[in-house]
């Protein structure tokens, strides 16, 4: 310890050395280096996102260690992201860096790059220019920084506003990820996901991109190019090649550095020659001389691997920067020690691994019984089981952490296309994993039975499922599924009324529908729809407000003032299509979606792949205000709307 003790003094000394010699050159020469960092996480209106405030804090906590004067926001609405960078601006003019950071979701439409807010809602293209940030108000925030203007975007990920969003104009182009940029002479443009590709949002505390970024900027010496070259190479090892940041700029031939090192040091005025260019070093001493022995320090005992060390930088700095960083690392090497010690047990036959810590109270049967009972048993006419058999917050069917009512939401809406459900547990195919003392991972398999008004679907899916034990109870923390076998067929039309009943709809305009619901209210659930022109409807138990109706295999209550027994309608039949189809006119990145009606004022009941194939249209309608029709299609237990523009046969005609 001794050793170590008077290792770390020299250090110190040298530390101390480099800092005032650092601060004598550059007493005249300091420069002005400012910071605004957003992180978004809180999503109104889609799935949240888990790290991107964890990764503003850590990048701002970065930054303030190499001297910069940060700015902080955590979850920016619209008007709340364009005061911060109004203000940044401001407080940018003459500064020696600019640099503006953001975490959260982005988008590119028409090769014109956008940041959103918290709030955005983004129902249409149109949305886009109104409700989200475009990244020239963030090269208008640095543009005031004499030496270098940074902008590092980790907002890449991959959208969830895209799949819903309707498009006003066929032709225009919403594109993966973000476009590429040509930033002005000392500008650099970082992407944590080059143009095109998305990145992820991370499964620890913080995203590949910024975790690679925070572990790289404080590196003294350092040339700014070599910086994101580092982290690119950080990235690309930490996803297996599935990601690389891109950087954008065109920067002076001098050499920049965040963080002086041996390299970084200039020579004195009069060794100075002529028409040479000294290396740029944007570092201010006169606020660093503190935290650049502190960093020296730290980076002594860091990568030890001793306990001990890393206990001596908590005692020396008890409110250091890195104080929660040394916790989890002594934490980390404390739970490596008891592994080495640990006695090493064999997998149990019924596929349980057991902890380092043997738990007598751990039940297989009683995790089965979760599952029987608990999860497969949940219904949504009962939220409250929900809740007791969810955590807080979920990493749900991988599109990031959302919380319980979220969950609720969408499982109310699968089930109201699906009124009739049936979930049949595979007891044999359970594989239950203990990844610790109290959590649990379980992959099973059930069979399955959907059937709606018009399909029945059925099948056999293989759920994920991570779980988390507390007072002898389960909570779900991460839930994941995906189908093996599928069959989907019409319902059998003797199971059906016949559509000759004296009914049919009116006062409802052609391109919108009549909703059945499952009761006498607009709170009720929807459980089908009557088409605009729909006759031979049996209506009954009217009471001036509501009927009760039936229409083939629908039947449930609709509104009275829609319905006329009048004199009969003959129905339009309906074109049956000679053959399949396929979806045209989209890239890869790209799906045709499927509306509730033949408008893109409906709303989107399912979408179909770029190379959809396979697909039922049963007739065509022309609508007023579209060039071309609409068609009733049928996909894989997906039915509705789609446009006829994107839809061609094998012939490559369009639907008709």
């Amino acid at each position: 310890m001794w050793g170590f003790a008077m290792r770390v003094f020299l250090r110190l000394l040298i530390s101390l050395f480099f800092v005032v010699s650092v601060f004598t050159a550059f007493a005249q020469a300091k420069g002005k280096r400012v910071a605004l960092v957003i992180g978004n996480s809180a999503y109104e209106h889609t799935t949240q996102l888990a790290n991107p405030k964890n990764d503003a804090n850590d990048v701002a906590d970065a930054l303030t260690m190499i001297g910069f004067d940060v700015t902080k926001v955590d979850d920016a609405n619209f008007s709340k992201m364009r005061k911060a960078l109004r203000d940044f601006g401001r407080k940018s003019q003459g500064s020696d860096i600019a640099m503006v950071y953001f975490a959260g979701h982005g988008m590119e439409v028409d090769k014109r790059n956008y940041l959103i807010p918290v709030d955005a809602q983004l129902v249409s293209d149109q949305d886009v220019e109104y409700e989200a940030i475009s990244i020239e108000l963030l090269n208008r925030a640095v543009a005031g920084a004499k030496n270098l203007r940074m902008i590092l975007l980790d907002a890449c990920r991959n959208n969830p506003f895209v799949s819903n969003m309707e498009r006003s104009n066929s032709t225009r182009a919403i594109g993966r990820g973000l476009a590429p940029v040509e930033p002005q002479h000392g500008t650099l443009v970082s992407y944590a996901a080059r143009e095109g590709t998305t990145a992820a949002d991370g499964e620890g505390r913080n995203s590949p991109y910024t975790k690679a970024l925070v572990s790289h900027i404080q590196e003294p010496g350092l040339d700014i190019r070599f910086l994101f070259a580092k982290v690119r190479d950080s990235v690309l090892e930490a996803t297996s090649g599935a990601q690389e940041p891109f950087m954008y700029g065109s920067l002076p031939g001098k050499e920049i550095y965040l963080v002086p090192g041996e390299k970084a040091k200039p020579k004195p005025a009069d060794e100075k020659k002529p028409g040479t260019d000294a290396p740029v070093v944007i570092f201010d001493p006169t606020k660093s001389n503190t935290v650049a022995v502190e960093l020296e320090y730290w980076d002594t005992v860091k990568d030890s691997g001793d306990i001990e060390y890393i206990q001596s930088y908590l005692d020396q700095y008890p409110n250091g920067k890195f104080v929660p960083l040394a916790r989890l690392k002594i934490k980390r090497l404390e739970k490596e020690k008891e592994k080495e010690v640990a006695v090493v047990t064999p997998p149990a036959k019924d596929n349980i691994v057991p902890s380092e810590e043997k738990d007598d109270s751990f039940s297989r049967e009683e995790l089965l019984d979760f599952i029987r009972f608990g999860y497969l048993s949940a219904s949504v006419d009962n939220p409250s089981h929900l809740r007791n058999i969810y955590s807080s917050r979920v990493n749900y069917y991988q599109s990031g952490y959302v919380d319980i009512d979220f969950i609720i939401n969408d499982k109310i809406n699968y089930f109201n296309r699906w009124p009739k459900y049936y979930y049949e547990f595979i007891e044999n195919t359970a594989s239950i994993e203990r990844v610790d003392k109290n959590y649990f991972r379980v992959v099973f398999q059930s069979r399955f039975e959907l059937e709606n008004a018009s399909k029945k679907t059925s099948g056999l899916s293989q759920t994920t499922l991570s779980l988390l034990r507390s007072n002898n109870q389960y909570k779900i923390t991460s839930e994941n599924s995906k189908i093996l076998d599928q069959t989907t067929n019409d319902v059998v039309a003797k199971n059906c009324t016949p559509r000759d009943g004296p009914y049919r709809v009116v006062n409802i305009r052609s391109n919108d529908t009549l909703n059945v619901r499952a009761g006498r209210s607009t709170s009720n659930r929807i459980l089908g729809e009557l088409q605009y022109n729909a006759t031979g409807i049996y209506a009954s138990a009217c009471d001036g407000r509501w009927c009760a109706v039936k229409f083939g295999c629908l039947s449930g209550f609709a509104s009275q003032k829609y319905l006329s027994n009048g004199s009969r309608v003959t129905t339009t039949s309906t074109r049956t299509s000679s053959n399949t189809y396929h979806v045209v006119g989209h890239t890869p990145s790209e799906e045709l979606n499927v509306r509730k009606g033949p408008s893109t004022k409906y709303s989107i009941v399912g979408t179909i792949p770029h190379n959809g194939s396979g697909i039922i249209v049963n007739a065509c309608n022309s609508i007023s205000g579209f060039r071309y029709k609409w068609c009733q299609v049928s996909y894989r237990g997906v039915t509705g709307w789609a446009y006829a523009k994107y839809l061609a046969d094998n012939n490559g005609r369009l639907a008709n």
